[in-house]
C-alpha cells in the first residue's frame, strides 16, 4: 500500500462522473459554459431577475462568496497540497516524482541527479506498478476529481497554473475583493475569472449530483 495516505478525503469522498466528455477544448467566443451549451441571458432577462430578487441577492451574495472562500476555495487547495506532499512522499523513494505538466513521452525526465519517472496529472489513470494497489487507485482518481476544479474544459490543460494561482489569490483575498471584472483575461487563451468561478460551483455541484448533465 501507498504510505502517507490518511486524511485526504475529508467529506468528499463521492465518485465524479466526468461531466465534460466530448467538449472541444478551444477558447470558447461567449463567457462561459452555460452560454457555450445554450443561448445567452439577455439583458431584460437580468434586469428581471435584478427587479423580482434584488432584495435576497443582496443579501445572500455576501453569504455565497463566504460559503465559497470557506468550504470551496480554501478546502480545494488545501487538499490539493495534502495530495502533493503525500504523492512525493510515496513516488521519490520509487524514483517516481509528481509532474503537473503534460505527460511526457517514455514517462522520463532527465536532470543534473539523473533520470526520473513521472507521472502527471494529466493522466487519468496510474501507471504501473501503482496500478495494481487499490488504495493507490482510489487516492488517484481522488485526485482527478480535485483536478477538475483547476482546468475549465473548454480551454484545457495549459490553464492549469493560471487557474491554481487565481484560486491562490481567492483564498488569500476573499473573492469578493480579489475577482476581476469579467471580460479581463491575460490574453483570449486564458479564462476570465468568471470562467473560472463557473468551473468552481459546477464542479462542486457535481459532488453531490450530476450537475453538468443535468443542466447544461
Amino acid at each position: 500500500p501507498m504510505p502517507g495516505t490518511g486524511g485526504l478525503y475529508g467529506s468528499w469522498n463521492t465518485a465524479v462522473p466526468s461531466p465534460y466528455s466530448g467538449r472541444g477544448l478551444n477558447a470558447p467566443q461567449s463567457t462561459g459554459l452555460a452560454a457555450a451549451s445554450g443561448p445567452a441571458v439577455n439583458e431584460a432577462e437580468v434586469q428581471e431577475t435584478y427587479a423580482t430578487f434584488g432584495e435576497q441577492l443582496q443579501q445572500w451574495a455576501p453569504a455565497i462568496a463566504a460559503a465559497l472562500d470557506q468550504e470551496v476555495i480554501s478546502q480545494v487547495l488545501q487538499q490539493l497540497e495534502q495530495s502533493d506532499q503525500m504523492w512525493q512522499q510515496a513516488l521519490g523513494p520509487r524514483g517516481w516524482r509528481l509532474s503537473t505538466e503534460m505527460p511526457q513521452t517514455g514517462r522520463t525526465a532527465y536532470g543534473l541527479g539523473g533520470s526520473t519517472q513521472e507521472i502527471s496529472v494529466f493522466e487519468r489513470n496510474l501507471p504501473k506498478p501503482f496500478c495494481d494497489d487499490p488504495q493507490a487507485n482510489q487516492l488517484w482518481q481522488r485526485r482527478q476529481q480535485l483536478e477538475k476544479f483547476l482546468v475549465h474544459p473548454l480551454y484545457g490543460p495549459p490553464v492549469r497554473q493560471y487557474v491554481l494561482e487565481r484560486l491562490r489569490d481567492w483564498r488569500q483575498r476573499g473573492i469578493l475583493n480579489a475577482t476581476r471584472h469579467d471580460t479581463w483575461r491575460p490574453n483570449p487563451n486564458m479564462p476570465t475569472d468568471a470562467h473560472i468561478l463557473e468551473n468552481l460551483v459546477f464542479q462542486t455541484l457535481n459532488l453531490s449530483m450530476e450537475f453538468c448533465d443535468c443542466f447544461l
